[in-house]
């Protein structure tokens, strides 16, 4: 079974900020998607926010324990990591529910203009951003996990 780990959502025409053009994005706006795919949203949106939320808790339990002076900087104490983990998984949940309100702004305009996206946009990338945070995390976190005591 293939299991689709992209949400879906967002506006169905995109258009370049580089050269203007427009083209299909291949995603729909909350409205137009069916009640089961809301549900596989929310918890996509779940377990993205725990996965995000992994590499700053490590580096965040390192750099504990290395201003603690705490010789085991690779197991962190639990309430701490969890707390990390926690947050960055509101964050996430936060900024998924911000994308549902603006897909819903965006269905109730008469006449919607394409939206203007570079590949930058968090919108449309929001993956990339975390994947790029969560990839200086793990490096941060490997250099002070692996510093000489």
């Amino acid at each position: 079974m293939w299991i689709k780990f992209t949400t879906g959502l967002g506006p169905a025409q995109l258009r370049c900020a580089s050269c203007g053009t427009v083209f299909d994005s291949g995603l729909r706006e909350w409205g137009a998607i069916p009640v089961l795919e809301r549900f596989r949203y929310v918890v996509l949106s779940c377990i993205y926010g725990v996965l995000v939320g992994l590499f700053p808790a490590l580096l965040s339990v390192s750099l504990f324990g290395l201003v603690t002076h705490n010789t085991d900087r690779t197991f962190p104490p639990n309430s701490l990591m969890f707390t990390v983990i926690g947050l960055w998984a509101f964050l996430v949940l936060v900024l998924q529910a911000v994308r549902v309100f603006l897909s819903g702004l965006r269905s109730e305009a008469s006449n919607p203009e394409p939206m203007l996206v570079s590949r930058w946009n968090w919108q449309i990338n929001l993956h990339s951003y975390a994947q790029g945070f969560d990839l200086v995390c793990l490096l941060l976190y490997l250099l002070v996990a692996f510093l000489p005591k």
